[in-house]
């Protein structure tokens, strides 16, 4: 596609976009009444409420409450016009083309009172000027980006041979997601499937984890996931506490880069190990705690839940009050 062509079409999703901002009442550009401000948050705020009604049926196996998509709205025909009196034909007096009917273009009006706006799309841009020479990279490590310190950490942490786990693992499980992430997960380390991939929850466990992320309107890419270790122990039993006060250094690091507003913690090894306390998951979790500044919420390692599908509505309950702190209702 031309570059020409391609303006040509922004320009046209831009004038389809101001139409139905300006009919549907959005808060945008367009001016719009509060009254149609209210409709179209109550009609955003529904449609959120049924898909994540939806996607909750599905992580708890409901497929009688899933919800139905709404039957679409019948309107009602129009009356036709009544047919005019007939009347008399008159003479001809010469033989006139007809007038052509103006053409009824809904965006004219708009594009009239935002052609400015259009005109600055068509304008011609010049190009930057390129430099001569690429720059090279900053070597003070606090103007990195969090995703370059995510990178070095994860390099400098691919050798690791500090702990005996490193003998038995065939990838690294370092973690991924986004590293500027409001909310993080936390699980105690990798198993089978993570550590044939070197990615953090793949597994059965992982697919139930992505469930419930999604169920609570994320997308996996839009958080962060990590463990408490990153080599996976034998026979997928809990980390040694040698084996965790080697590896938890970096796991703190991983917050500090990312900075997220909340972490849950899966399962018991994992809240133990991050809040520094003894106690079961059953007296800590349902609440949040206080980890330096940053709010942590111990629930049930999905594992577990798949063991025991009576808990995944006490797992959802903990994840519904990390919904509403990051909403910021409480």
């Amino acid at each position: 596609m031309s570059s020409r062509a391609h303006l040509h079409q922004l320009v046209r999703q831009l004038r389809r976009q101001l139409l139905w901002q300006r009919d549907q009442g959005v808060v945008g550009i367009v001016p719009a009444t509060d009254e149609a401000r209210a409709s179209f948050e109550a009609r955003r705020q529904a449609h959120q409420a049924a898909r994540q009604e939806a996607v909750r049926a599905e992580l708890f196996e409901e497929p009688a409450k899933r919800a139905k998509p709404a039957a679409p709205e019948t309107r009602p025909a129009k009356p036709a016009a009544p047919a005019a009196a007939a009347q008399p034909p008159k003479p001809v007096e010469e033989a006139k083309p007809a007038p052509r009917p103006p053409k009824s273009d809904p965006s004219t009006q708009l594009y009239r009172e935002y052609k400015p706006l259009y005109e600055e799309i068509k304008r011609p841009r010049s190009r930057a000027p390129q430099p001569a020479a690429p720059q090279p990279a900053s070597s003070d490590p606090s103007t990195w980006s969090p995703t370059r310190k995510l990178h070095w950490l994860s390099k400098h942490l691919s050798g690791c041979t500090r702990c005996p786990l490193h003998e038995g693992r065939t990838n690294l499980v370092f973690g991924e997601g986004d590293p500027e992430a409001r909310l993080m997960f936390v699980g105690e380390g990798p198993g089978y499937h993570e550590d044939q991939q070197g990615r953090p929850f793949v597994g059965p466990s992982g697919e139930l984890l992505t469930k419930m992320i999604r169920a609570m309107g994320f997308a996996r890419e839009d958080v962060y996931i990590a463990n408490m270790v990153k080599c996976r122990p034998p026979e997928n039993r809990n980390p040694a506490p040698e084996e965790l006060m080697k590896c938890t250094p970096f796991l703190e690091k991983q917050i500090e880069v990312i900075q997220p507003e909340v972490i849950v913690t899966l399962g018991r090894v994992a809240t133990n190990a991050l809040l520094g306390v003894d106690g079961s998951l059953g007296s800590l979790r349902g609440r949040f705690h206080d980890r330096d500044g940053v709010a942590v919420m111990p629930t049930y390692h999905p594992a577990y839940l798949l063991r025991n599908d009576s808990q995944k509505a006490a797992a959802w309950e903990d994840l519904k009050q990390v919904m509403a702190r990051l909403r910021g209702d409480s």
